[in-house]
C-alpha cells in the first residue's frame, strides 16, 4: 500500500517534470524566435533610418538647388532688360509633413536597445531548468530510497517467516520456555 502510494507519488513527479520539460523547450524555442525576429527587425529599422537620411539629404540638396536657380534666373532676368521673356511658374517644394525634431529623434541610432525583457526570461528559463535539474536528482534519490526500503521490507518479512518457520520446527516450544520462565521467576517471590 505504501509502495504504491509512493510510485504514484513518483509518477506524477516524474510526469509534472516532463511537462515542465516540454514548456521550458517550448518556451525556449519562441525566445530563440523572438530573438530572430528581433535582430531582423533591427536591420530594417537600420535600414529604413538609413534610407530616411538619404531622402531628408536629397530633399535639402533639392531645395538648396531650387534656391539658387532661382536666385541666378532672378538675375539674369535683372541683367537683361528687366522684364521676363519667359514667365517663371514657381516651384513647391512641400515641406515634410513630419516635424524635423521627430526626424531628428527616430534617425539617431539607438544607443541601448532594451535588453532587459530578454534577459530576465532568460535567467527565468536558466533558474528553471536548474530547479527542474535538483527535482529530477530528487526524484531518482527518492526512487533509490523506495527501492531500498522496499528491498529492506521484503528481507525483514522473509527473516520473520523464516524465523516463524524455526520456531514451529523446534523440538521445545519458544511459548513453553517463556512460560516456564514466568513460572519460575513467580516463587522466588
Amino acid at each position: 500500500m505504501m509502495e504504491q502510494c509512493q510510485r504514484r507519488e513518483l509518477d506524477n513527479l516524474q510526469r509534472a517534470l516532463q511537462i515542465i520539460k516540454v514548456e521550458l523547450e517550448s518556451v525556449q524555442d519562441e525566445l530563440s524566435g523572438t530573438r530572430k525576429d528581433k535582430f531582423m527587425l533591427q536591420a530594417k529599422v537600420v535600414e529604413l533610418r538609413n534610407s530616411m537620411k538619404t531622402l531628408l539629404l536629397q530633399n535639402q540638396q533639392l531645395k538648396q538647388d531650387l534656391k539658387q536657380t532661382r536666385l541666378r534666373k532672378q538675375r539674369m532676368e535683372l541683367k537683361s532688360d528687366g522684364s521676363p521673356s519667359n514667365p517663371v511658374t514657381p516651384v513647391k517644394i512641400p515641406d515634410c509633413p513630419v516635424p524635423a525634431s521627430l526626424l531628428d529623434e527616430l534617425l539617431k541610432p539607438s544607443t541601448s536597445v532594451n535588453k532587459e525583457p530578454l534577459n530576465n526570461l532568460h535567467n527565468c528559463l536558466r533558474h528553471l531548468k536548474e530547479e527542474m535539474d535538483i527535482l529530477q536528482k530528487q526524484m531518482e534519490e527518492h526512487t533509490v530510497t523506495v527501492h531500498e526500503s522496499m528491498s529492506s521490507w521484503t528481507n525483514a518479512e522473509e527473516a520473520q517467516l523464516e524465523l516463524e518457520n524455526n520456531v514451529a520446527k523446534s523440538p521445545t516450544p519458544l511459548n513453553n520456555m517463556l512460560v516456564d520462565n514466568s513460572n519460575e521467576a513467580e516463587p522466588q517471590q
